[in-house]
């Protein structure tokens, strides 16, 4: 047999098993990418026009200069 050996199986030094091939934990801001990235799409578009609302006055204000720019 021609098993080679680990010259440093036999020190004191105890060696994480895994560790050194796992991805470091992803930060606060690569977590929230993939949430959004796995989030269901209607639910996300859903959410977004809710965001993108605008109050009546503001609405109408935004309907008045449009129709403006429409007409010019």
């Amino acid at each position: 047999m021609n098993a080679q050996l680990d010259p440093l199986a036999s020190t004191s030094v105890a060696r994480p098993l895994l560790a050194p091939e796992l991805p470091a934990a992803p930060g606060a801001l690569r977590a929230a990418i993939t949430a959004a990235w796995l989030k269901d799409e209607t639910e996300h578009v859903r959410e977004l026009l809710d965001q993108a609302r605008l109050p009546a006055a503001e609405q109408a204000k935004v309907q008045a200069i449009a129709a403006d720019l429409v007409t010019r």
